[in-house]
């Protein structure tokens, strides 16, 4: 990893371990329907404008010029949906756009899944970034890519990996993330 990159993530841990109830302990049931012993809850750093704009510009530094094979950001659910418009709100020179799946359709207007760009006007050719805020089963992912266009490719990026693997995938392609829920947890020790 690029030596600036990690001092970056030690200061994102670092100021994450001053927010109360960033990590609840005991038992908690997930998003997976599963019951873990403690919970992350990084949308609890959304409140604070810094927080949204290092993981941005974390994001951003990772992937550097390879933003230029993106057509779109795509975020869902209340984790995923903020930092997508974090990151597109960074990417004025690029023509990249933003998309947003919802969890359900919505019960007014048109009952659609989805807001903002239509994925299925997006250039093939490009890959679409997948955001979210913490993965551990990858189970929310995969629900979401079943609604991309059939053979678009993607990246997955997430603030938090709880999964306790090193290096997840989903469908071949490795979730890339900023930090561990074990790194912020002995950041909060």
């Amino acid at each position: 990893m690029n030596i600036g990159l990690e001092k970056f993530k030690e200061e994102i841990l670092e100021d994450l371990s001053k927010i109360k109830d960033i990590v609840l302990c005991g038992p908690t049931t997930l998003a997976s329907e599963e019951i873990s012993e403690y919970y992350v809850d990084i949308k609890r750093s959304y409140g604070e404008q810094a927080f949204l704009q290092k993981y941005a510009i974390y994001i951003l530094s990772s992937i550097g010029l390879g933003i230029q094979n993106f057509s779109c950001i795509v975020g869902f659910g209340h984790g995923g949906i903020s930092l997508a418009t974090e990151i597109f709100s960074r990417l004025e020179l690029y023509d990249i756009k933003l998309s947003l799946i919802r969890d359900n359709p919505k019960n007014h207007g048109k009952p659609i899944m989805f807001d903002g760009y239509p994925l299925e006007e997006l250039n093939k050719n490009k890959k679409i970034l997948i955001v979210d805020d913490v993965f551990t089963t990858g189970g929310t992912i995969k629900k979401k890519i079943k609604l991309l266009p059939k053979g678009q490719k993607f990246e997955i990026f997430t603030i938090c990996n709880r999964s306790g693997i090193e290096r997840p995938e989903i469908n071949g392609v490795e979730v890339k993330y900023i930090f561990t829920s074990e790194e912020l947890i002995s950041m909060l020790k």
